[in-house]
């Protein structure tokens, strides 16, 4: 694949989340100049943005590539979450192309795919059908791990580090997904940002292709929490009913309810031709990365 140095500038949407600073550490690293949109500002290169704001091309002046990774979880409900979260997304995206923004790279998710159940991955798909209106690049991470766990793998850390060795176990656990390495999404995103041709529309799944069962995660969590845990099964169900009551009355729990649906829905057959025909590269799972002590 021929790299090209000429997209230099990007701009990175939900820069402070967890992808999202992974993204923005990994172009500055690679001598990329990067304006980090976010709610928050304070840093020269960060300028106040939100999905439900006003969409501006002057938002995007002199950026070569736009990189999606923000969804707003305040978002409940189908409607809504449509609204915020596919309907803004794609305006934004409308600006990005005005301005004259020369790619736009769409971080998505394994619990998008077709017949996926999760609001998530609904959401996430509903925008990645409109591909090619905007030439975009789709890409498909797994589940994100590393030394600084952020995301699911952090909320399934504080999960762990809750009082007491019995803690449930979604089923028995034996859904599979796949997973990547902090430090490989980043240079992965650096990579995309560099190949001339990425084939727009075709989702790029960034994990390694090893399916690892969720209780052997769960295992790894808590010898790295170095915690000794007794796993109880509970059918799934009996995990997101709470959940989602809690919710609807305004509770926000570490686990949100569509974050389970998603988990326990992943893909169950990712894609990876475009993964190996792009030559990305994604190291198989190991307990030890989730040390802090881990090297890259």
């Amino acid at each position: 694949m021929t790299q090209t140095t000429e997209l230099s500038t990007c701009a990175v949407t939900g820069a402070n989340g967890y992808v999202g600073r992974i993204i923005v550490q990994y172009l500055r690293d690679a001598g990329k100049r990067v304006m980090c949109l976010q709610r928050t500002t304070g840093d020269a290169d960060v300028r106040a943005w939100s999905l439900q704001g006003e969409p501006s091309t002057d938002m995007f002046a002199d950026v070569d590539v736009l990189i999606h990774c923000a969804y707003d979880f305040g978002s409940v409900g189908s409607a809504g979450i449509e609204k915020i979260n596919v309907h803004a997304t794609l305006r934004w995206f409308d600006a990005a192309k005005a301005a004259g923004v020369r790619r736009i790279i769409f971080i998505s998710s394994m619990s998008c795919y077709d017949d996926c159940k999760s609001l998530y991955g609904k959401a996430k798909l509903a925008v990645e059908r409109r591909a090619t209106d905007f030439d975009m690049v789709i890409v498909r991470p797994g589940l994100v791990y590393g030394p600084t766990p952020g995301g699911m793998v952090g909320s399934l850390t504080k999960i762990l580090n809750l009082p007491g060795p019995l803690l449930p176990m979604v089923g028995a656990g034996r859904f599979a997904t796949v997973l990547v390495h902090e430090h490989d999404l980043g240079q992965s995103m650096v990579q995309l940002c560099g190949f001339n041709d990425v084939p727009a529309g075709k989702p790029i799944s960034a994990a390694n292709d090893q399916l690892m069962p969720f209780v052997d995660i769960m295992k790894s969590l808590a010898r790295a929490c170095g915690k000794k845990v007794i796993f109880v099964p509970v059918p799934w169900r009996l995990l997101w009913l709470p959940l989602r009551i809690a919710e609807s009355v305004g509770v926000r729990a570490r686990l949100r309810s569509d974050s389970l649906v998603g988990l326990v829905n992943q893909n169950p057959a990712p894609d990876f031709s475009i993964t190996r025909q792009l030559g990305l590269s994604f190291r198989p799972f190991s307990p030890d990365a989730l040390s802090p002590n881990a090297d890259h």
